[in-house]
């Protein structure tokens, strides 16, 4: 399970990993090789996210809100884990946990300034 923050109340939960999302786009993307980008420069680029409601997806929709950015996801799936080869083939970029990018060929990240 994936909480975007404290988990309710009456949940009694034991963290068993934690692992910072990372932006990964294609090799070939413009800002492969920039090393940092702030979000508004990245809101000009299509995503690949998982559909509303996904605890990846609400995080990352709560820094765009909190920094007054919109961005557009054009592709959602319900498997994450398939969000590597999409980025991968130029379908858009995306924010993943470096343990679902078991092949970083053809991937590049780029840091959150």
């Amino acid at each position: 399970m994936s909480l975007p923050g404290p988990p309710p109340a009456d949940l009694r939960v034991r963290l068993l990993a934690a692992a910072p999302l990372e932006l990964y786009v294609p090799a070939s993307h413009p800002l492969a090789g920039v090393g940092r980008a702030t979000l508004s420069q990245l809101a000009v680029f299509p995503f690949i996210d998982s559909p509303p409601g996904f605890g990846n997806r609400l995080l990352v929709d709560q820094a765009f809100a909190a920094a007054g950015v919109e961005r557009e996801v054009t592709l959602e799936i319900a498997d994450i884990g398939m969000a590597a080869s999409f980025i991968r083939a130029g379908l858009g970029i995306g924010f993943l946990s470096h343990f679902l990018v078991k092949e970083n060929a053809g991937l590049d990240t780029v840091q959150i300034a």
